[in-house]
Formats: C-alpha cells, sequence, structure tokens
C-alpha cells in the first residue's frame, strides 16, 4: 500500500533528505519476520518487541526519543525476571 496520498502528512516514510514531507516515499517498511514473532510470543512476559526505526529523533527530552522505549522495555523485563 502506497503511505504517502495525503500531501498534509508527518509519516518518515514520507521526508526527503531536506526534512519536508510529501507524498513522494522514499522510505521502505520494515517487519520482523514470523519466526522472530513466534519465538518471542513463546518466550511469553520474557519475550521483548521494538522497532530498529526510532519514533524521532529530534527532540531528546522526550519519552519516545531514539530506542528509548524498547531499551526501556528490555530493562524492566530483565528486572522483572530476577
Amino acid at each position: 500500500m502506497f503511505d504517502c496520498t495525503d500531501g498534509a502528512n508527518d509519516n518518515p516514510l514520507c521526508q526527503d533528505s531536506s526534512g519536508s514531507f510529501g507524498t513522494t516515499q522514499y522510505m521502505a517498511k520494515a517487519y520482523p519476520s514470523r519466526r522472530i514473532l513466534w519465538f518471542l510470543r513463546d518466550m511469553g512476559s520474557r519475550g521483548v518487541v521494538g522497532s530498529i526505526c526510532p519514533a524521532q529523533q529530534n527532540d531528546d527530552g522526550r519519552f519516545d526519543f531514539g530506542h528509548r522505549p524498547s531499551v526501556q522495555a528490555v530493562l524492566e523485563t530483565v528486572q522483572h525476571c530476577r
């Protein structure tokens, strides 16, 4: 499916190298394989799924900066597994 049909979007897939958004798709999506997801499902509460694509990289004061949400989830999981 084409993700950049709305010119007023803020989808990172539609962001050019200057930082402007538009209707041209510059990036692609990436999904984990089913095998990895099955493995994590089988790990139960010890499995952590996170994106390799950070939600945002502009404001390091926000909770969703970089890979902070994924790292936080891993740390919480490790603390509970002791």
